[in-house]
Parts: C-alpha cells; structure tokens; sequence
C-alpha cells in the first residue's frame, strides 16, 4: 500500500501521484497541517487551506477511498504512519521553493520506504524550459516563446475508485474562523468557474484584464495557488479556443510557470532584490506610513480602495495590486519585503513565487527588465481601468463625495521626482559589488 501526501495539491484529477498509486494497488491520501501553515500564515489563509482539505476529503470519500488529517512535522509524521500503516511507498507532487525544497529533503532523509516526487503543479515543471545553451531565462517573453514549442503533459482523468483500507482515525480537519469572504471551496466549484469563464469572459479577457474591479479576469488564482484546479486541465481547454482573449490568458498560466522557475533559479529572490544595484536604495523604514498604506489611509484614493478591498475580500485585481505595491515602493520608500509579505499573507492566491516576482517587477527592481523609471500615474490609472468610478465608488466612497478633502500622506509629485532621481543615479553609477544581477 502506498500513501499520496497532498500538499499544494488538494485534487483529485489530473494528479500524476495519485494517479500512479491507484494503479499499483491500495493506497490512502493524506494531507499534514504543518506548524508554519500555523504559525505564519493568517486566519484567511489557513481557512482556505482547510475549506479545501474537506473537499478534498469528501472526493476521496465519493472515491470508496480514505483522506487521513495528521498534524506536525513530516518528517515525524510520515515515518510514524508508514509503519503503521505498512506502506511500500510516498508519492507526492513536487515542490520548488526555497523552503519547501528543505522540509521536502530533510522528509525524505527521514523514511526508509522511498518517496517519489511527480511532475504537476505546473505546465511546465521550473527548470525545464531552458536556452540552448542549458541556462535559465530572466526575461518572460523569450521564455514564453520557448515554452510554446513544447507540449505539456495530457491531463490525467480522475480515478473512478480509491482502493485503500477503511480507518476511522481520519483526523480533524481544523475549524478555523474566516476574516474575509472567500469563494466556494473544492473542485467542483473551481471547475464550474472555469467553465463559466470560458463561455463568457475569456474571448474579451484581452481587453477586460486591466479593469480595476477585477470582473474582466477568471478569478481562478485561489484554486490554482492550492492545486484545487489542475493548469493542465485548464490549458489543455483553453487552447481548444482561439482569439487574442485565450491567448492572453493562456500566456497568464505561462507567467505563473516563470515565476516558478525564477525563484527556482534565484532562491534568494524573496529578500534580495533581482538587480543587486538596488540595495544601494535608500529604503525607509516607516511604521507609521506602512501602518497607513496596510489600513488604506494613504489619502490616495485607488491605494487605499485597493487596500480596504485586499482586508475584505482576500483578493485585488492585478491592475491593483501593481498600484498599491509601487506607491509603497516608488513613493513612500518602504522596503518592497515588507509589503510582499503583507499581499502573501492576506491574498488567498498567495502563491510565493508569483508574489515575490510581481512585487520585483511592480518596483522596477530588475525582474523582467521592466524599466525603473515607470511610475504610475494615480488618477490616469482610475480614468483608465474604472472610467465609471463604480470601483472605487464601492470601496473609497469619501473620495467622490468630497475629492478636496483629504490629501495624500506624501507630496506625490515631490515623491515621484525624488524616486526617478535615486533610481537614475543608482543605473548610472553602480558599483563592483552590487551591480551584477543576483547570483
């Protein structure tokens, strides 16, 4: 018998592990709250998660097949259930990040049945998709145009049955209060919303992307960051569609790939900059104007309808996002981290990699070659992407009843024009030690 460890995974179709369990006899699913999910990440999040872990449950169930609930470490939990349970064998969808690669490794060190690490938590495995000469891309279009010269994986089908031992030592599934609105969990509803978004949204996704309130997207990021929505599956339909619109998204799914395989290739992204010339910057570290940009006071108005959104809804469009994290950046001088790892925890889509690189491309910071010297303009933004105003009408109402009363916590102006100084001087003058990209 052998154990399928869910982690970033939490689905039953087009899942090479379990897939590859079912084949080869009995097998039980199993999923480990693990201390940091507990310990680091918000009540949202760890909701969420375990929203999803009792669909998961119920899936299995569905299946005649058994999904156990262990907390602690793994690599105390599995050897302890493996011979409990007589396993042969672990199978598990692979991961990529710094500290995963860690736990993963030290777990593996800890059992004397082996463990196989399957493909699939991507279209394109990080590492893969390389230049000819065997190095990694830093740029996404090159990268992109590479990856579409190949196929990705078929998807598998769900198995029909879960053949496995019947235990009434399933575990609890925790309880945890939820802080914000989140969707509906499992595979059911996020392969509903795919569906729904291919019929309806994806042919104008193109044009609609940028807009504010987010309508024009799928709103698939919380089922993907959580492998509750296999990319395969979503692609492999997605490409039986034509059009800029499926493109466009299609080319989203090769981004979140990318930003795998960056963090893959540069471990250290999540706290040094991609363009080592930026620790030259001047960062400021201001508790009291961090405070007023997590809370949406600001006097901005989108930053802070971004912001007012990000604590009720677990979730902002991208368009947002890139706002609210370049003003924190470019015009209030706050280290980039700190504002990354406030967007990892309170977004429900909080996937590392995808955060990480978008913070670093939203500050100019060297990822993607986008240029320093872009800054937004905040009112042109919300002419642009909310031209109604309904958007911003719902989430900083005081704005549009009274626009003269209240004023940015910072001379915009003033700011940008300060930013653009910095930044020029740092691209014209780097030094040996930090004007080399991260190693």
């Amino acid at each position: 018998m052998e154990l399928v460890w869910h982690r970033n995974d939490l689905r039953v179709h087009d899942h090479p592990a379990l897939n590859a369990a079912v084949a080869g006899g009995p097998c039980l699913g199993l999923v480990i709250i693990e201390p940091r999910e507990r310990n680091y990440f918000s009540i949202r999040r760890q909701a969420w998660f375990n929203m999803n872990v009792r669909e998961l449950s119920r899936a299995y169930r569905d299946r005649g097949g058994t999904l156990i609930i262990k907390s602690g470490y793994p690599w105390e939990v599995l050897p302890a259930l493996a011979t409990q349970t007589s396993a042969t064998a672990v199978r598990a969808l692979k991961r990529y990040s710094p500290d995963d690669q860690v736990w993963d490794k030290k777990t593996e060190m800890s059992l004397r049945i082996p463990i196989f690490w399957h493909a699939g938590n991507y279209l394109y495995e990080p590492g893969t998709v390389v230049k000819n000469d065997s190095t990694s891309y830093v740029i996404f279009s090159p990268y992109a145009r590479r990856a579409k010269k190949f196929p990705w994986p078929d998807p598998l089908p769900s198995p029909e049955v879960i053949p496995g031992p019947q235990t009434t030592s399933l575990g609890e599934i925790p309880d945890e209060p939820i802080d914000c609105s989140l969707p509906e969990a499992g595979e059911g509803p996020a392969l509903k919303l795919l569906g729904s978004f291919l019929i309806n949204g994806v042919e104008n996704y193109h044009k609609t992307r940028n807009a504010l309130d987010g309508r024009g997207t799928s709103h698939l990021s919380p089922y993907f960051t959580l492998g509750v929505l296999s990319p395969r599956l979503a692609a492999s339909v997605v490409t039986k569609l034509s059009g800029p619109g499926s493109e466009k998204w299609l080319a989203e799914l090769f981004w979140r790939d990318f930003c795998a395989d960056l963090l893959l290739n540069y471990p250290q992204l999540h706290i040094l900059p991609f363009d080592r010339q930026w620790l030259k910057f001047p960062w400021r570290h201001d508790l009291q104007k961090f405070e007023a940009w997590k809370s949406g006071r600001t006097g901005v108005p989108v930053v802070d309808a971004a912001m007012r959104e990000l604590r009720t809804n677990g979730w902002i469009s991208n368009r947002a996002r890139m706002l609210a994290a370049q003003f924190l950046v470019k015009y209030l001088f706050v280290p980039w981290q700190w504002g990354e790892r406030y967007f990892r925890n309170c977004l429900i889509d909080g996937d590392l990699a995808s955060n990480v690189v978008g913070w670093q491309w939203a500050g100019g910071l060297g990822v993607d070659a986008v240029p320093y010297f872009r800054v937004f303009n905040f009112e042109s933004q919300i002419m642009q992407h909310d031209p109604e105003g309904s958007w911003l009408r719902r989430w900083s109402p005081e704005y549009l009843e009274n626009p003269n009363g209240s004023e940015p916590i910072v001379d915009l102006a003033r700011m940008r024009l300060q930013y653009l100084e910095i930044a020029q001087a740092i691209k014209r003058h780097p030094s040996a030690t930090t004007s080399k990209k991260m190693d």
